[in-house]
């Protein structure tokens, strides 16, 4: 783990002190052994990594008990309610589109510019939870004249059916 420590000789008293307060408040750490950061981990906690990221991951935490140790860690920090403002961004998704701009992406309803970020936000940043709701709005839309098939269908089917009113 990279710890920063300022130098004495290298500031002056208060910039040393300064330094040293903002390295405190680092939450990346680097680890010899690994190369995920500590907002990777936190997002394969939260199931946000692509499918191939978390693969890797795992397969690392099978081998690294460092990375084991630093993972429990990082879990136990989040349980004291310790969060940053990333984690809270991750958290909360507010970089997601709402269903309803989902919807209009698949429609082409959109801007081009609004098309280039959603187009990003799931083929480049792969959130999970904008994929999904992107496939079940898709499979939605193609189930739509099926089940107003099958409801036409029923209803024709119990015209004779149903009694007169009188």
């Amino acid at each position: 783990m990279i710890r920063c420590v300022p130098q004495r000789d290298s500031f002056k008293l208060g910039s040393a002190r300064e330094i040293f307060r903002l390295c405190r408040n680092i939450t990346m750490t680097i680890d010899d052994e690994s190369r995920w950061t500590d907002q990777e981990l936190f997002a394969y906690l939260d199931e946000q990594l692509t499918t191939s990221m978390s693969a890797e991951l795992e397969q690392e935490l099978r081998d690294s008990s460092v990375l084991r140790s630093r993972l429990g860690r990082l879990m136990g920090r989040r349980n004291q309610g310790d969060h940053s403002i990333g984690e809270i961004w991750r958290e909360q998704r507010l970089s997601c589109p709402e269903r309803g701009v989902l919807r209009r992406y698949l429609l082409d309803m959109l801007d081009d510019e609004l098309k280039d970020y959603i187009r990003f936000h799931t083929e480049i940043a792969g959130c999970r939870y904008c994929v999904a709701s992107l496939a079940d709005l898709t499979s939605a839309a193609e189930e739509t004249p099926a089940s107003e098939t099958r409801t036409r269908r029923y209803f024709e089917s119990s015209a004779g059916e149903l009694p007169k009113s009188p």
